[in-house]
């Protein structure tokens, strides 16, 4: 019986190609990076991957990825307002 962290790991490969521009996503990189687990670290790997891939088949991706990765390392704080 595949483990359940290994079960975790392959859904996450899955949603990876489509899902990783949006809020979900998002969130789930708020848990994983809040997280102090050693065993979260090939979840990290796999997210960081994700949005690699996208930033280098699109230039509008590439601008979300570093826009994500932003907003991660403002530690809440608005960047943007109306």
């Amino acid at each position: 019986m595949e483990s359940l962290q290994a079960l975790a790991i392959r859904k996450y490969e899955e949603v990876m190609p489509e899902g990783w521009n949006s809020y979900p996503f998002i969130e789930s990189l708020r848990i994983l990076y809040e997280n102090d687990e050693k065993s979260d670290e090939i979840l990290k790997g796999v997210s960081v991957e994700a949005v690699e891939s996208a930033g280098k088949t699109s230039a509008r991706h590439g601008d979300v990825a570093l826009d994500v990765l932003a907003a991660l390392l403002s530690n809440g704080q608005k960047r943007y307002t109306a």
